[in-house]
């Protein structure tokens, strides 16, 4: 005997009452799915997925093409700024070079020496501007920019 449980062996009444209820366990009754699980809804279930996962391709597309378009304005605004200090720094030489072809002209007596030394400042205008597009062409070419390594450093080289 168990708590509050107790086995008796079974008459003939509880043989046929056994297999009144024997009946609906040997043929169970197959209730109907769920009302709302019909091929409309399965079909609407699909259509609303493959809306969900276009309009997040989509979504994924304009955020791509909005970087891209970023990256190209960023570097037209770079391109016309280099372009900018280049051609102010060759303006530089070529006004340098065209004061000294007039002083030339005019028939001075300028000595070698001070013509020496106008070309010499004419040479340095060009030097700096080589050494500028080389210092752009190599930060831009670079994948980790000398400047975020070193900042204190490129910031002393362009103060010079």
């Amino acid at each position: 005997m168990w708590r509050n449980i107790r086995v008796t062996g079974a008459g003939w009444n509880g043989y046929l009452e056994l297999a009144r209820h024997a009946t609906s366990v040997e043929q169970p009754v197959v209730l109907e799915g769920p009302p709302w699980w019909t091929p409309w809804h399965a079909a609407m279930l699909f259509a609303g997925v493959l809306g969900l996962a276009l309009l997040t391709q989509l979504v994924y597309f304009r955020v791509q093409q909005w970087k891209a378009f970023a990256i190209t304005q960023e570097r037209e605004r770079l391109a016309h700024e280099i372009h900018d200090t280049m051609a102010q720094s060759f303006a530089g030489v070529g006004y340098q070079i065209q004061g000294i072809r007039r002083s030339v002209m005019r028939g001075g007596h300028q000595d070698s020496r001070h013509i020496s030394d106008q070309l010499s400042v004419a040479y340095q205008l060009v030097r700096k501007c080589h050494e500028e597009a080389g210092r752009t062409i190599a930060m831009f070419s670079a994948s980790s920019p000398p400047i975020q390594q070193n900042l204190l450093g490129a910031l002393a080289k362009t103060a010079l």
